[in-house]
């Protein structure tokens, strides 16, 4: 009898079609939306970037007063930042076991501690001896080098 079944052409093209789809689901769902989620965030991360280049380059002295407009768009920037990075430490708990072009884990959590850095950076007490606009300079060029983000 089960010889029969596997002679018959019909369902070894039915067992065929059902082994490629779950063999392409497999795929999609370890390689191709890894890589495609990977790359959407990357993209928002060198979108922000540049976005945001103005205010962890200038970053806000906690002793003197500005006005609740310039505030507004440091907390903003600060949050989307660390936003971010909250973004990076999900990916890494989804990501799964083949993902090429995708830095290592160990790579990522860098990328994030250092989008972190550059959130709480955007306050900062004039600290003597200390750069902190190089220091945020610095983060970026790591998150760039870590992304592999092409700068001009």
């Amino acid at each position: 009898m089960l010889v029969r079944i596997l002679q018959n052409e019909t369902f070894l093209t039915v067992l065929s079609g059902v082994i490629v789809f779950v063999l392409g689901q497999i795929y999609l769902e370890n390689v191709i939306r890894p890589n495609s989620r990977f790359r959407d965030l990357k993209a928002k991360i060198a979108c922000d970037l540049i976005f945001y280049a103005d205010r962890y380059s200038n970053p806000l002295d906690l002793e003197e007063t500005y006005e609740e407009n310039t505030r507004e768009h440091y907390k903003q920037a600060g949050e989307r930042l660390r936003k971010l990075a909250a973004e990076i430490q999900g990916f890494i708990e989804i990501r799964r076991w083949y993902t090429f072009s995708i830095p290592e884990d160990k790579d990522l959590h860098s990328v994030s501690r250092n989008l972190i850095g550059l959130s709480n950076s955007l306050w900062c007490y004039r600290v003597h001896g200390r750069d902190i606009w190089q220091e945020n300079i610095d983060m970026v060029r790591e998150i760039r080098e870590l992304l592999d983000i092409e700068t001009d």
